[in-house]
């Protein structure tokens, strides 16, 4: 096992046993996984995660796709980040933000 491997595994486990990081998520399960299906599943996890705390704290909105696009910071401009939090903000139905978050997520490679 390269020096890599073993940093990537130890970061994974540090994630996955935070409990902080699980409550910001809304999760108990994993959040990274090395299995491909379940790197889909975390992937969703996170997407949903947000939606709910979104659902549930509708005048925190904002807040939360500001930290949702963070995920992104290497790969998204502070420019563009401002352009696609405009166009997040005025999804009002759950599915088509959630449609939305996936594909930006698709987009910008969501590297969990």
């Amino acid at each position: 096992m390269s020096r890599k491997d073993i940093l990537k595994e130890i970061t994974q486990d540090i994630i996955n046993n935070n409990s902080l990081l699980q409550e910001i998520m809304g999760t108990k399960k994993k959040i990274i996984s090395n299995n491909k299906k379940e790197k889909k599943f975390s992937f969703d996890y996170i997407i949903d995660g947000y939606l709910n705390k979104i659902q549930k704290n509708p005048h925190k909105k904002i807040i939360f796709l500001i930290e949702f696009l963070d995920l992104f910071k290497e790969q998204i401009s502070e420019k563009d980040k401002d352009v696609i939090l405009k166009s997040l903000k005025d999804k009002k139905n759950k599915e088509k933000l959630r449609e939305r978050m996936v594909s930006l997520a698709h987009i910008f490679n969501l590297n969990l």
